[in-house]
């Protein structure tokens, strides 16, 4: 049983112990929540962090001590992999829906009828399919990863950390 578990450590990847949070920049997008400096979140790029204040770029200033959450933008999921999975939630939600309704009236259909019964399922998941992957080329979400808000203090310089 040690064999196992000592085989198993050596197995999964040291890097999943660590803290891997994503590094900002100048001119990382971010969306900010400061509820007692602003009322709604705020999206900017990062224009300088100094000693305890973010500074984004239409001009704000945001003390460190305000924010109580920091989004870091991962960007927008690429148009391919947005229209195959809206696509495929689209077929299974229609043909699912489809099924179900034809159930309903099960008893009530004769031996022949289970053709019908597959056409009209697999016609529900083409029109599913169809207007999933046109919702799924059409809407293109910004994906955020949440930071802790003292990940800011990180990046003040060197002088201001010792203080």
């Amino acid at each position: 049983m040690k064999t196992c578990a000592l085989v198993l450590l050596l197995l999964v990847p040291l890097h999943t112990f660590a803290e891997d949070l994503p590094l900002l920049s100048t001119d990382s997008r971010v969306r900010i929540t400061a509820p007692t400096a602003f009322s709604n979140p705020l999206i900017g790029n990062i224009a300088r962090i100094q000693r305890d204040t973010l500074l984004l770029t239409p001009r704000t200033r945001i003390p460190f001590n305000t924010i109580s959450k920091l989004e870091l933008s991962l960007g927008v999921e690429p148009l391919g992999k947005r229209v195959t999975s809206k696509a495929w939630k689209g077929a299974l939600l229609v043909g699912g829906l489809m099924s179900v309704a034809l159930m309903e009236n099960w008893d009530d259909w004769d031996d022949r009828s289970g053709n019908k019964a597959l056409l009209g399922i697999l016609g529900g998941g083409v029109v599913g399919g169809t207007v999933g992957g046109l919702f799924g080329a059409l809407h293109r979400p910004e994906r955020w990863t949440t930071l802790p808000p003292d990940h800011l203090k990180r990046y003040a310089p060197a002088i201001y950390r010792a203080q």
